[in-house]
């Protein structure tokens, strides 16, 4: 039934989730323990897994467009040097790398460049879940993670056109040219040729921003015009959801196309208000995505091959920091976010647990202002908030200036009352007016 696999499903999330945050371990590690739990490889509660897969893949589809809703494209314009700067290498240095690797041990070079461009890519929805929770998408670090994951969704299109002459070249036939995306579906391509499958791809992206730019402002003045919130959230899910289906089709990921649905409503005066309907439903629908990769995980094959696993753990995340070409990070960012990079995106494994904190701490604050001054432009309080970091860094007072206690929030008084009536002047005045009564 699936009303109570549901139930189940939700009932041991929230159980396993607690028990993980009261020793301040990430959600996400606590869903797919979750998921172990219900799976078939655990103790079997969730008869039809296959539900829950689909409504994780619309999670997925719903994380992604919140995320490109909070990006623009003129932050998606100044991500271009930094793919082809540090994603492109990081993409090739690890296929590479693994195919070397692969091809010393199997002695087949088709099936080593196969290993190496599964190890290359990572998982978008997993990264960009944990730079939400901590509201580090629009810091340095946060924006270089997600310039490499947009690269390698791209990248996923050269790879699948290069499986059929791989298969071909190691005597197997191939049955389809399919790929599965970030939310586990599977997406083929119609096209065979290469260049007509980019061809294909580079259309249907230029369409999409095109198209959210141009005719999706105006459909969303019309529904506004209607005063319907139901229809202005229908309108926003099918933008969402027909985006994703369209890139779909032509090979590409259901992810990247909710990305770039989000992307092109960024831009637009109805992106505030997209996010705020669409985001009680992102938490609840990704972490069901979570949990169903949890479903997927044999226990007992990972106790069996203990050493073997954790061997093929720490060798990806090796050669991904190997691949990595952490001192072009330096240009990008502040000194330590060449160091996180190395550990943000070796999926599968824990590696993007490594983020932590503001970028910025002691020792390691701009020449241009003092110890303990904070991070500067972006305001410590975005942390509270979702979109909080859009104020925030417009918002340039730090916390050693007078805007107020940051840790408890409170504004002093010349903040309150504006910059040119401050509290001296307001003070004078209600005493002023005191003595007038008397």
């Amino acid at each position: 039934m699936f009303l109570a696999d549901l139930l189940i499903v939700f009932a041991v999330a929230t159980v396993v989730v607690f028990a993980f945050g009261q020793a301040r371990v990430p959600s996400v590690v606590g869903l797919l323990v979750a998921g172990v739990l219900v799976g078939p490889y655990g103790l079997s509660l969730v008869s039809d897994v296959k539900v829950v897969e689909l409504l994780a893949e619309i999670g997925v589809v719903v994380l992604l467009f919140t995320v490109g809703l909070e990006f623009s494209m003129s932050r998606l314009v100044t991500m271009l040097p930094l793919m082809a700067r540090i994603g492109l290498p990081q993409v090739v240095g690890t296929t590479l790398l693994v195919a070397a690797g692969m091809w010393w041990y199997l002695g087949t070079l088709p099936q080593a460049i196969f290993a190496g461009l599964l190890v290359a890519m990572s998982s978008t929805a997993i990264v960009l879940k944990l730079l939400a929770d901590r509201s580090e998408t629009a810091a340095p670090h946060g924006r270089i993670t997600v310039a490499v994951l947009l690269l390698q969704d791209l990248f996923v299109v050269a790879a699948m056109l290069a499986v059929p002459a791989l298969a071909a070249a190691a005597g197997v036939a191939p049955t389809t040219t399919a790929g599965t995306d970030a939310g586990g579906s599977h997406s083929q391509s119609p096209f065979t040729h290469p260049l007509a499958a980019l061809a294909a791809g580079g259309a249907v992206l230029a369409g999409v921003l095109l198209a959210g730019r141009l005719v999706v402002p105006r459909v969303l003045h019309e529904v506004v015009r209607l005063r319907n919130r139901e229809l202005f959230l229908m309108t926003i899910v099918l933008v969402c959801l027909g985006t994703a289906a369209v890139t779909a089709q032509v090979g590409l990921s259901l992810a990247l196309g909710a990305f770039l649905a989000g992307l092109a409503l960024a831009d637009s005066e109805y992106g505030h208000q997209a996010f705020t309907e669409v985001l009680p439903f992102r938490d609840t629908l990704a972490s069901l995505f979570f949990v169903s990769v949890g479903m997927l995980l044999d226990v007992r094959f990972l106790v069996a091959h203990a050493g073997l696993v954790a061997a093929t753990v720490l060798a990806i995340i090796a050669v991904k920091s190997l691949a990595t070409v952490a001192r072009r990070c330096r240009r990008a960012g502040r000194s330590r976010d060449h160091r996180r990079l190395r550990f943000e995106r070796p999926q599968p494994g824990q590696g993007a647990g490594r983020i932590r904190g503001a970028p910025c701490g002691p020792g390691n604050e701009p020449r241009n202002r003092a110890p303990g001054a904070g991070p500067g432009p972006r305001h410590p309080l975005r942390r509270l908030h979702p979109r909080g970091r859009t104020r925030a860094r417009r918002d340039r007072t730090g916390p050693g200036s007078r805007g107020g206690d940051l840790r408890s929030g409170e504004q002093s008084p010349q903040r309150a009352h504006g910059p040119r009536t401050g509290p001296r002047r307001a003070d004078l005045r209600a005493h002023g007016a005191r003595l007038g009564g008397r």
